[in-house]
């Protein structure tokens, strides 16, 4: 049976080979449609805001970036949080406060390890009426270093 039978149109291929399916009759999944550049879809159905992708960089982000260059320079003596708020309100950017990962629990019971941990990215919730953004966090440790946390998180 081919693609014709199936009524399927195929728009392209990603980068496995894999025929990408949404043609202009086909929307698919809503919530991967709503998706904004730069956010992604775990599997467990959150979005997540990633972190910015400097490889790619557009000429529409170079423009930007000449754009808050040169208010820089015009802005020179003006306190950085100052220009920063002003940055903000340019272009309309609002500022959600982040989830601290240094207050965290986990960061609690995992300081005295030896993990190499980053952000990957944010997801946006709200807790008690306000706004928050929690970052998404990546750790890797070699396997001894796993088996000491293990160890101590099953202790306690």
């Amino acid at each position: 049976m081919s693609d014709e039978d199936n009524n399927v149109k195929i728009d392209s291929v990603d980068e496995f080979g894999n025929p990408n399916t949404f043609g202009s009759d086909d929307r698919g999944d809503p919530v991967l449609n709503s998706l904004k550049p730069g956010e992604i879809l775990t599997d467990k159905g959150t979005i997540i805001e990633e972190i910015y992708d400097y490889g790619s960089i557009t000429d529409q982000d170079k423009r930007v970036v000449k754009e808050i260059l040169k208010l820089l320079k015009e802005r020179a003596n003006v306190p950085c949080k100052m220009f920063a708020e002003e940055l903000a309100i340019k272009f309309d950017i609002s500022q959600i406060p982040e989830m601290s990962y240094e207050d965290s629990n986990w960061h609690k019971l995992t300081k005295d390890f030896r993990l190499g941990e980053a952000i990957q990215g944010f997801r946006e919730d709200t807790k008690d009426g306000k706004k928050i953004r929690i970052p998404h966090m990546g750790f890797s440790a070699d396997l001894e270093e796993l088996e000491k946390l293990a160890d101590t998180l099953t202790k306690k």
